[in-house]
């Protein structure tokens, strides 16, 4: 337990949201890259640092692993605290309550 947090930041971006798009979480790897703190990301969406045309397809992945209860795995951009666009390794899967009821989405991302 001692290394969690570490070995957590090191795994790539991570990021938690609840089923309306509103972030639950993220690990420091993305807050940096956002150039955020976790109070400026808890309760916020995609749209309060993304620009809307890759939103809406952040939102169709999403809703995409909401309603089949599947992983999906693909490429995407994503852009940093200075608007730099960064292509990365996407895997989305269901964020799950202790009853298995699916309740949001996990996103790992990795830059290439």
């Amino acid at each position: 337990m001692k290394y969690l947090a570490e070995v957590f930041d090191q795994l790539g971006v991570v990021a938690w949201k609840d089923k309306e798009g509103h972030f639950l979480g993220m690990n420091q790897m993305g807050l940096d890259v956002l150039g955020v703190k976790i109070g400026d990301v808890v309760g916020k969406k995609d749209e309060d640092f993304f620009p809307m045309e890759l939103v809406e397809g952040y939102r169709k992945d999403d809703k995409e692993v909401l309603k089949t209860g599947r992983k999906k795995y693909f490429k995407e951009k994503v852009t940093d605290k200075d608007g730099n666009y960064i292509e990365m390794h996407v895997k989305k899967t269901p964020l799950r309550d202790q009853q298995g009821n699916i309740v949001g989405v996990i996103v790992l991302a990795i830059q290439e």
